[in-house]
């Protein structure tokens, strides 16, 4: 696959030379780029990628891939530090992730290196370091703004305030250097047309009026209930199976209202998890409702985000049986183009997030409690 990552990026099939063009357009014209694939990304995720452009764009795609390996294999680690679910006994889990991951690499995509960040950063937190674990986030959340969920649990059981402040000082540098290679003015233009863009053309709302980001694998909320059960032209459908054809306005105030119940719940998960904000089932249950929230509240959400739901299978400890028939059902629904148009990803995430929630809510604090580990240090 090492192979193929360099061959794609020199044949311009693979996702990571759009932004390796954004950070060679900086080097060669003191410019960004207007390229179509990074509108909808801050333009600080540009800058993140001069770095990268220096090298050529085969041998900058091979850095990245091995740089997603490497996360890919420490994110085991990351994983047992905040659950205590040793790798061997992760393997059930990341079967049923597999196949975001594969996703992620093969397109060259970010989601292995943030999920590792994020993770890191919590763990950081955790431990005390609630600056730090502020810091990494910042960055991450530059690069890929729903990332910025994973901050709930550093920001509501760490120090807030110095994790608050450690986000913003981070995301200020990678601003600062931004205006550094461009200069104030390109910076300001280019953050009026993003805020355009993403206003327009990134809700849901806009998605169906200018045709954008409505094919099968997008499976945010509101789009596959716009697919399976709102009025819109067979040609911008792309064949969903139709199950009723309701107006809009009515399935956007539809998605709205299950958006708002399980953010009701969350809220629920975090006013206990903060009453046992010493605990590591605390820690490691606002992490997972925090990656499968920012899935829910995402308007556009490729088949590889779904690797953010690992953090939320671990959590849930089910038996490896459970956990692999779900990874088959899974894959089964990648396999199929109306599993994936009614967004089957997308529910099977709703269900565990209500089913992580219900048996947090519902379980006993640990005997741990009145022993609080080094995570006592950073609160």
């Amino acid at each position: 696959m090492a192979f193929r990552s360099w061959r794609s990026a020199v044949d311009r099939s693979y996702d990571f030379d759009g932004f390796w063009e954004g950070g060679r357009h900086i080097l060669d014209a003191g410019l960004l780029h207007d390229g179509k694939m990074l509108a909808r990304y801050l333009p600080q995720f540009q800058v993140l990628h001069v770095p990268f452009a220096l090298l050529p764009i085969g041998l900058a795609g091979l850095v990245w891939y091995l740089l997603s390996v490497a996360a890919l294999l420490a994110t085991p680690r990351e994983l047992e530090r905040l659950s205590g679910v040793t790798p061997r006994a992760q393997i059930p889990a990341w079967f049923v992730a597999l196949p975001f991951v594969i996703d992620n690499l093969h397109l060259g995509q970010s989601g292995v290196v943030a999920l590792w960040a994020t993770l890191f950063a919590v763990n950081r937190a955790r431990e005390g370091a609630s600056a730090w674990g502020g810091s990494i986030l910042g960055i991450t959340g530059v690069a890929k703004i729903p990332a910025l969920a994973l901050a709930a649990p550093v920001v509501l059981l760490g120090r807030p305030v110095r994790a608050i402040g450690a986000l913003l000082a981070s995301a200020a540098v990678v601003t600062g250097l931004l205006i550094a290679a461009v200069g104030w003015q390109e910076t300001r233009e280019h953050h009026v047309q993003w805020y355009e863009f993403v206003s327009t053309h990134q809700t849901p709302a806009g998605m169906v009026e200018y045709d954008h980001a409505l094919r099968h694998n997008n499976q945010s909320i509101p789009i596959a209930l716009a697919r399976t059960f709102g009025k819109m032209k067979e040609k911008k459908r792309r064949k969903a199976p139709v199950l009723l054809r309701l107006d809009r306005e009515v399935i956007w105030t539809v998605s709205s209202i299950i958006i708002g119940i399980l953010a009701l719940i969350g809220l629920a998960c975090a006013v206990r998890a903060r009453q046992r904000r010493f605990e590591r089932g605390a820690w490691l249950t606002v992490t997972a409702l925090s990656a499968l929230g920012m899935l829910f509240v995402s308007p556009l959400v490729w088949t590889h985000y779904f690797v953010f739901a690992l953090p939320a299978i671990v959590a849930l400890r089910a038996r490896p049986r459970t956990l692999i028939t779900i990874g088959l059902i899974s894959i089964a629904g990648l396999a199929s183009h109306s599993a994936r148009q009614m967004g089957m990803h997308m529910w099977l995430c709703v269900a565990l997030y209500v089913t992580l929630s219900w048996r947090f809510l519902r379980s006993p604090p640990a005997e741990s409690a009145a022993a609080p580990d080094v995570s006592r240090q950073g609160a």
